[in-house]
């Protein structure tokens, strides 16, 4: 809050004392909070305000500063909020990851405001430009004066290297992102009468930095993960070309049948191997963890016909025309789980319209009897079979 604003307000005020003004003139001091400002600014709560002044004025912002006060209402502002800010990134853009964020209201010059922020990565976006920006205030976009912003401004200023992102010379970032932030607040405090661009008020820059700091922190997670598991892969197909042939070779000198390798292959590569094995009507999953943490997942039979003495017992929903036979799985390093059940009619006779689905794991974890695999919402057909 401004000092001249506060002293104009304590001269019109028309309350007996500066208690009931603290009170009744801002939102959320109540009696006890109000005493708590007096004595700070070291003036008695029964002092009449409008003889209040200038140094009196000072102490006042002081104590305001130093006194704990609840955050100011939102019902006066109007976020976006992080699932549409979400979806409509998406619309708009054909990326591979996405993260938003709410912060919590603050206030400048006793006006509240909150800050939104989102970063959006890869997909179809340029990642030798510099990122695309994307400026809001109160829902409207801010389409000019992009250098003279204060959104721009705590966007150069930041090192967005610590986040994985390449900044040539600092300044706005180079690859394949988008970076939205929204401020809502009762009064914005813009550059000009044309509403173009948001003045570089220290609190404001606060929280837009606060709202880049959260999404970058959750970039930098998604990029290290995402380079873990290209790693991985890279692995996993390696090895599983070498040893297939070299199970062959070995076979034909010891003049027996190639083991089966996709166990060891899930072994080295530290995954989940899941072989499901099937003798007549008689059906059996084998589920082995060797991950070095506790995998929980929710695997799932669709299966034309029904099922018998399922061990253990599944969920059971039908998806069209299939039934759907569901068993929720926490399983522990080194661990191994085992479904057994019988089938309606043998197996072979189904015409192969059976498909095991995993449902809550990385597919790149997965190895063996899988046809698809359900990582976060999305579907990754596989061709294991």
């Amino acid at each position: 809050m401004e000092l001249g604003t506060l002293m104009s307000m304590l001269r019109r005020a028309e309350h007996t004392t500066l208690e009931s003004f603290l009170v009744n003139s801002f939102s959320r001091i109540g009696r006890l909070t109000a005493k708590d400002v007096c004595k700070k600014a070291g003036i008695e709560p029964s002092t009449r305000p409008d003889l209040l002044g200038r140094e009196d004025a000072i102490k006042l912002l002081d104590a305001f500063h130093s006194v704990s006060m609840k955050s100011p209402p939102v019902d006066c502002l109007s976020p976006i909020t992080e699932r549409l800010m979400y979806e409509s990134i998406r619309k708009e853009y054909d990326v591979d990851f996405i993260a938003t964020v709410t912060r919590k209201p603050s206030v400048y010059k006793g006006y509240p405001f909150l800050v939104e922020g989102a970063i959006a990565y890869g997909g179809e976006l340029p990642k030798d430009e510099r990122a695309t920006i994307l400026r809001f205030a109160n829902k409207v976009p801010l389409l000019y004066q992009q250098s003279a912003c204060a959104i721009t401004n705590v966007i150069e200023r930041m090192n967005w290297k610590l986040y994985s992102l390449q900044q040539p010379g600092g300044g706005i970032p180079v690859g394949p992102v988008v970076i939205m932030v929204h401020v809502a607040s009762v009064n914005i405090p813009y550059l000009s009468e044309a509403k173009e661009a948001i003045a570089h008020v220290p609190e404001i820059e606060r929280e837009i930095e606060g709202a880049l700091r959260e999404v970058g922190r959750k970039l930098r997670a998604y990029l290290s993960k995402k380079e873990t598991v290209s790693k991985r892969k890279g692995k996993e197909l390696v090895i599983s070309k070498m040893l297939p042939l070299m199970a062959e070779k070995v076979g034909e000198v010891l003049e027996r049948e190639p083991p089966d390798v996709e166990p060891i292959v899930a072994k080295i590569v530290g995954g989940i191997h899941i072989d499901r094995e099937m003798d007549g009507n008689k059906v059996r999953i084998k589920v082995r963890n060797f991950s070095q943490k506790v995998q929980r997942f929710v695997l799932h039979e669709l299966c034309e016909h029904t099922i018998k003495y399922p061990t253990p017992h599944p969920s059971e929903n039908m998806m069209g025309n299939m039934y759907d036979y569901s068993w929720d799985i926490r399983i522990r390093p080194d661990e191994e789980v085992d479904i057994e059940y019988i089938v309606e009619g043998t197996v072979e006779g189904m015409g192969g319209k059976y498909l095991t689905i995993l449902e809550g794991v990385e597919d790149e974890l997965v190895v063996g009897d899988v046809d698809e695999v359900l990582e976060g919402g999305v579907k990754w057909l596989r061709s294991k079979r």
